[in-house]
């Protein structure tokens, strides 16, 4: 079992560096090739955009947020968690993604790229847990 923890802004900015470090860490602790890599990455990126423009930006709030990774064999357990304002409605998951001028699909994406995709407000935040 490999395990990556990290800590970054949660502003757009650091988008890059987590898709730089998560790669790093899944092609040379998980074995990844650059497919699964690349895949990884672009789930991650939709999973952090969402929480960054609809968790910080819209609330206007300022906060970080803590990656967590950890690869059993050919599977990965990622546990995100922010320090935005706890999101009481989750109904969100469930809806049919729509696109839109504004996106609209990324919900999809990251279906179609996990087994399992769950949030949990907690009181000071939020828990994202991302299993593929």
């Amino acid at each position: 079992m490999k395990r990556f923890e990290s800590q970054y802004k949660a502003e757009v900015l650091s988008l890059h560096q987590i898709r730089a470090d998560v790669g790093t860490f899944l092609t040379n602790e998980c074995d990844f090739d650059s497919a699964r890599t690349r895949d990884f990455q672009i789930l991650m990126g939709e999973v952090l955009q969402n929480i960054i423009r609809y968790e910080y930006l819209i609330k206007g709030a300022d906060g970080k947020i803590h990656i967590e990774i950890i690869c059993k064999g050919q599977g990965i357990e990622t546990r995100v968690i922010d320090d935005a304002p706890p999101l009481n409605d989750i109904s969100f998951l469930s809806r049919t993604p729509v696109a839109s001028e504004h996106g609209g699909m990324g919900l999809e994406l990251i279906r179609n790229l996990s087994k399992s995709y769950t949030i949990n407000a907690l009181s000071n935040g939020n828990e994202h847990l991302i299993t593929i």
